[in-house]
């Protein structure tokens, strides 16, 4: 398998990854469910008012960390643009500041939990990474002939 194709498939598993759980709680697939929330029980908070629903069900991360996770499988699937590593840092310093602000003032009680804020910090600040960890595996990979 080609890296790239490998690389868009992941960003493709990771996008699907937060809307699973709820969908197969809603088929009374419980077990599968619970299988795939683990790993976000492990790391991420899942405070109820921090948490989106779907389907009548909480996703399996709160929202800053599904905008994490979007923001990671974006910039693997789209791997656009990277223009080397400058960009890279300012991009992640530029969100990373947008992160902590929101995270302080929600903190704080300037303003309550706003899902679409804690989401697009989450995602701006993780998409340069996913853009790339995709470049750096795509460029040390040489090509393989199928021959």
């Amino acid at each position: 398998m080609k890296p790239r194709v490998a690389i868009v498939a992941l960003g493709v598993a990771l996008l699907l990854w937060p809307i699973l759980p709820p969908l197969l709680h809603a088929c009374n697939l419980h077990a599968f469910a619970a299988a795939l929330e683990w790993p976000w029980s492990q790391t991420c908070h899942r405070l109820p008012d921090r948490t989106l629903r779907v389907f009548g069900w909480f996703m399996p991360m709160g929202s800053r960390c599904m905008g994490l996770d979007v923001g990671f499988a974006l910039g693997l699937v789209v791997a656009r643009p990277y223009r080397g590593p400058a960009l890279m840092w300012s991009w992640m310093a530029f969100a990373g500041a947008l992160l902590v602000l929101e995270m302080l003032t929600q903190n704080a009680g300037i303003h309550p939990v706003w899902h679409v804020t804690r989401f697009a910090t989450g995602a701006l600040f993780a998409y340069p990474i996913g853009v790339a960890l995709a470049a750096i595996v795509v460029r040390s990979r040489p090509e393989v002939s199928d021959a």
